[in-house]
């Protein structure tokens, strides 16, 4: 199988990062701030399962976001291991 284009593992690294700084900034707000959490987790745990049925048939999911040098790129991927 080949490799999928796909900004989901992006996102799934993406969503926990934005999550713990909008839980910093409800640091009085106890409530809000766990609600956040577990809304952030499932969303993770969505994106991640999404990404389960290419991984499990040997396949990768990978984007390329920029390149830094000649053959050296900035890119997210997913496979088996």
């Amino acid at each position: 199988m080949e490799a999928v284009n796909s900004i989901t593992p992006v996102l799934a690294f993406a969503v926990p990062l934005l999550a713990s700084g909008v839980i910093l900034c409800l640091h009085g707000r106890e409530n809000l701030r766990d609600s956040v959490s577990v809304v952030a987790a499932v969303i993770a745990f969505s994106l991640v399962i999404s990404m389960a049925p290419v991984v499990l048939e040997r396949g990768t999911v990978e984007i390329s976001l920029f390149q830094i040098l000649p053959g050296v790129d900035f890119a997210f991927r997913v496979d088996s291991l």
